[in-house]
């Protein structure tokens, strides 16, 4: 919950231990790439994505990971960013 009251508020968020949240009935849409993206642009990597979790954890643990949303798995979203995390989908999109 601190990292999505971080996130929302707009304040410092760095993760010091591993956090799951779902969003099951999948979202409808958000950039890739900035957190903070209201729409799709030529540059946001806009995506929308069916059922998965995401996994926040300390970015050491996370940085090996691709930013792929269409590598077939699992990606960082928000990469660089104080609310980066792991995208694990769970279904199709």
């Amino acid at each position: 919950m601190a990292w999505a009251k971080a996130w929302q508020a707009k304040e410092s968020f760095t993760a010091e231990a591993l956090g799951i949240a779902y969003m099951l009935a999948g979202d409808a849409g958000a950039s890739n790439i900035d957190p903070y993206a209201e729409g799709p642009s030529e540059d946001n990597q806009w995506i929308k994505e069916g059922p998965h979790l995401m996994i926040i954890a300390p970015s050491a643990l996370l940085d090996a990971y691709p930013t792929d949303p269409e590598n077939g798995g699992s990606y960082l979203m928000w990469k660089g960013t104080d609310y980066q995390h792991l995208m694990v989908p769970v279904g199709a999109r």
